[in-house]
């Protein structure tokens, strides 16, 4: 076996160094060394054939990268029928979490779980997989192990930048190539026997082995290993034979251990495909009347055939049998069918859990986990799983979600979404309850109503409150207020892309804190009220969409997408004590620029441009948020060391921020094993009092946690540093 480096894929910078380079006393050193390896390669020595075979080693790589980049090239698109079998059992669980929430291998009882699946399945550029089970057998009740966790093991796209889905590294990808090393190990006529391993023990990588057939120009087999998200694998993929069919995978079998808190699980599946149609050349369907209209594309995914459960369909369509252990499982799910009804012939039968530690896992789950309250065809009643989350200026906070969901005729839907966060070191609660009504499913017709409390400060530059601290020097203290709003709005999409709403938003503000302690020497009122009108516009240019009945679905677009409101606050109205006009613009967008980095940008910027009542300035996009945030929430558009009365108190603020996301960013380019994603965060503010204010930070995320370091800065001297993270395990 010889390992090699492989000159088709970048090198480092030390390696693309020239003589030019070097200063001139190193040229003529260098100079000297190449004369000497020059003569000395011409004296015949052992090594020679070694060489030789070294560059021939190299000219079969360069031949699989060229043969990956030619299929990567081209616009593919099929149709198959799938057979899937799962089998997963529970190795060790943790008395308090009795399952894995994120995940739903949900196996209270202990017993282990097998699930057959057939249905059709559909690939088409760029990398839409989509499946759709019509027959499936499972061992115990309703509990499968078909979960879409699993099936991403069996996105595979050998010859695409990632080889599962959107993560895994290619390694027959030229681009990913400087993440590996290769070998080759024999060659047997015309295959050859190559293996890789990673440079960086990355869970974006992975180690193996891939066959090559030189004849038929492509990779027959392809098996590897490694670790991605507590998931520790090791996969063997057989592609198919003839034709297009050898660029795709035919047959694939998983073994799999997930470790999830003391939860350890141990699966394996088989995956098989057969192919009903392949093509290379192919052109996306497009609407003639609407080209951004892609339903065409979603034709598998938004098909309403019923599920059949038909163990007889599927025992006669299965590709290859039972293992002995598979039909253990249903034989001792199924005793009276036929079942020996003992599993002590391939595994030991398990104690049954305490009634006790039955009630403190139900409790567990509870509060962790995504629990159904009710569920039904057309309705369903979810208590979320909370976010725990940490700062160092606001503490620990604590935020659960309750979801309720009414699916009516027509595609009509109404949904009800109250939520709590209590912040611990500050001592304050807020919460909201947002309620929506699709009414107009076809143009995204929807009536909001959300009410809600929050804290906010004062404008400091009219009230704050002097603290006397016995030195003779006073200390400036903002004033807190109890915010109790409520909007309603009704908006309409006017053409494809462009979404209008107007409403009405109130305010009611009371004194909180110092400030209603020192309510008469400060001289402020019992309430603050405000009445405001309000227009939002939001376009996002080449909106490509698809329709679920009469539900139009947005998908995305290439393009940035805009938003505008105006507020214009009217006194006397209501009890209205404020007359202000207010203005907001943002644009926002995230896209990869490589296969393995992604930028989210946003710029925004707000003002007041008729402000009679100075006592409060309040924003809409410029808030501080009353809520714990986690990595997948607006944190890429938030400040996070900036102090609260900050955001209250200019008439006029311009922001920006940008953040880059990566699995190999710093960290990730070392021995680790833990990360899932990483970020770089800056974050920029220009207001009256913060001519300009900057953050930045640095940001890893994994299943389990994410913590985010970040320091502020104004005029380049330093403010403050800071920590946030929060828990997103039970996600």
């Amino acid at each position: 076996m010889q390992w090699f480096p492989h000159s088709g894929y970048p090198q480092p910078l030390w390696t693309r160094l020239t003589m030019s380079h070097f200063p001139e006393h190193s040229r003529i050193v260098s100079a000297a060394l190449l004369a000497c390896a020059l003569l000395l390669s011409a004296v015949p020595c052992r090594g020679g054939k070694e060489e030789r075979r070294g560059r021939k080693y190299g000219q079969l790589l360069e031949s699989v990268f060229t043969l990956c980049d030619t299929v990567a090239a081209k616009r593919w698109h099929y149709t198959a029928t799938y057979y899937y079998r799962g089998a997963l059992s529970l190795e060790r669980k943790n008395a308090v979490i009795l399952s894995t929430p994120n995940r739903r291998f949900y196996m209270k009882d202990g017993r282990d779980l097998l699930t057959e699946d057939e249905g059709d399945m559909e690939y088409s550029v760029p990398g839409v997989f989509t499946r759709k089970a019509r027959y499936r057998r499972n061992a115990v009740g309703d509990y499968d192990v078909s979960h879409g966790y699993i099936m991403e093991f069996f996105n595979i796209r050998p010859y695409g930048a990632y080889l599962l889905g959107d993560h895994i590294l290619s390694p027959l990808y030229r681009r990913n190539a400087y993440c590996y090393r290769y070998s080759l190990d024999s060659v047997s006529g015309r295959r050859a026997h190559f293996s890789f391993k990673r440079r960086k023990r990355n869970m974006q990588l992975v180690d193996g082995s891939f066959v090559y057939d030189t004849g038929n120009r492509c990779v027959t087999s392809i098996t590897f290993r490694g670790t991605y998200n507590f998931v520790t694998f090791e996969e063997e993929v057989t592609m198919g034979t003839g034709g297009r069919e050898r660029y795709w995978p035919a047959r694939a079998r998983l073994s799999m251990r997930y470790w999830y808190y003391g939860n350890v699980f141990e699966g394996t599946a088989l995956y098989t495909q057969r192919y009903k149609s392949l093509t290379d050349e192919y052109t996306p369907p497009v609407d003639r009347k609407d080209r951004h209209d892609v339903t065409q594309r979603y034709a598998l995914a938004l098909d309403t055939a019923r599920l059949l459960y038909d163990s007889a369909y599927i025992a006669r369509h299965r590709p290859e049998p039972l293992t002995d252990a598979e039909q253990a499982i249903y034989d001792n799910a199924h005793p009276a069918k036929g079942g020996t009804g003992s599993a002590d012939t391939v595994r030991t039968r398990r104690r049954a859990t305490p009634k006790w530690v039955k009630t403190l896992g139900g409790l567990g789950e509870f509060f962790f986990n995504d629990y159904d309250l009710m569920r039904t065809d057309y309705s369903s009643l979810r208590v979320l799983s909370p976010t725990w989350g940490y700062s160092g200026s606001r503490g620990v906070s604590y935020r659960q979600d309750v979801e309720y969901a009414l699916n009516m005729k027509g595609g009509r839907r109404w949904s009800v979404m109250p939520r709590a966060s209590y912040f611990f070191k500050e001592g304050k609660l807020a919460g909201r309850l947002r309620s929506e009504l699709l009414f107009q499913p076809r143009h995204r017709g929807m009536v909001v109503f959300e009410a809600g409390m929050q804290h906010i400060t004062a404008n400091t530059n009219n009230l704050y409150f002097i603290e006397d601290n016995g030195s003779g020097e006073g200390k400036v203290e903002s004033l807190d207020f109890q915010d109790f709003y409520t909007h309603i709005d009704v908006g309409r999409e006017i053409v494809n892309g462009l979404d209008l709403s107007v409403g009405i938003l109130m305010h009611h503000r009371r004194p909180y804190g110092i400030a209603r302690t020192n309510k008469k020497e400060l001289g402020l009122r019992d309430r603050y009220r405000d009445f405001a009108p309000r227009m939002t516009a939001t376009y996002t240019p080449g909106q490509a969409y698809y329709r679920a009945g009469n539900r139009k679905v947005p998908v995305g677009s290439r393009w940035p997408t805009f938003v505008a409101d105006y507020e214009r606050g009217v006194s006397g109205v209501l009890g209205s004590t404020n007359n202000y006009e207010k203005w907001e613009f943002t644009v926002s967008q995230g896209f990869h620029f490589t296969p393995l980095h992604r930028l989210i940008w946003k710029v925004g910027g707000g003002m007041f441009t008729d402000r009679k009542d100075g006592d409060f300035v309040q924003y809409e996009y410029f808030n501080n948020g009353i809520t714990a945030y986690n990595w997948d929430d607006d944190r890429s558009g938030v400040f996070q060391l900036l102090d609260q009365e900050y955001y209250n108190n200019s008439y006029h603020y311009l922001r920006g921020h940008v953040v880059v996301e990566s699995p190999m960013l710093i960290l990730g380019n070392f021995s680790t094993r833990v990360l899932r994603a990483e970020r770089l965060y800056v974050n920029a503010l220009v207001t009256e009092g913060l001519v300009p204010y900057l953050e930045f930070g640095y940001g890893v995320s994994n299943e389990l946690l994410d913590i985010s370091f970040f320091s502020s800065y104004i005029k380049g001297e330093s403010l403050k540093t800071g920590l946030k993270f929060s828990l997103h395990i039970f996600d």
